[in-house]
């Protein structure tokens, strides 16, 4: 019956990199005001001051299999250095299935956008790096 369902709502500060792009972009800690906003308290929502740009990418493996290597955020920074966070779901020796949705994805990168240079410049140069190989 209807009864014996439970609904829950509550704050969540989104996924794939969501709260390190408005920290970094419009300095706001996103985290703390989902946490604010659970507690029941209403959060600060002032954003003052420059915005920086950046961006984030969704990355994954075109086939099911085993993570054999992915390149340290090191190696990354080397060759795309505006890269300032790279969160794994799985390390290498973990099965992973093929990226067809976000559910499926290994992880994600935040960069910075500097002057002069565009998102899809910096996602591409960040993939290639990746150096993401499944067995």
């Amino acid at each position: 019956s209807i009864s014996n369902w439970f609904k829950t709502l509550g704050a969540r500060p989104g996924g794939n990199g969501i709260s390190d792009l408005i920290g970094r972009s419009m300095n706001y800690d996103m985290d703390e005001a989902v946490i604010d906003l659970a507690l029941g308290n209403r959060p600060a929502c002032s954003i003052a001051g420059k915005v920086t740009p950046c961006g984030a990418v969704v990355f994954g493996s075109p086939k099911a299999g085993r993570l054999a290597r992915l390149a340290s955020m090191e190696d990354i920074r080397r060759v795309e250095p505006s890269v300032f966070n790279m969160q794994l779901a799985f390390k290498p020796g973990d099965h992973v299935d093929t990226f067809d949705n976000n559910a499926n994805s290994v992880g994600y990168a935040a960069f910075d956008i500097p002057d002069g240079q565009s998102y899809t410049t910096i996602a591409a140069r960040f993939l290639d790096c990746l150096n993401l190989v499944v067995e």
